[in-house]
């Protein structure tokens, strides 16, 4: 499950010009490092 969620914020970071630089989680939880332009 996480591997398909980290898949799909990559998708998203990317549909907002992010970079997503980590991804952690848990069974009930989800850590993310994103880098967001100052425009988003």
């Amino acid at each position: 499950m996480l591997t398909r969620t980290e898949e799909i914020m990559r998708e998203v970071c990317g549909d907002f010009e992010a970079e997503l630089k980590q991804f952690n989680g848990e069974q009930d939880h989800v850590h993310l490092l994103v880098h967001c332009p100052p425009k988003v």
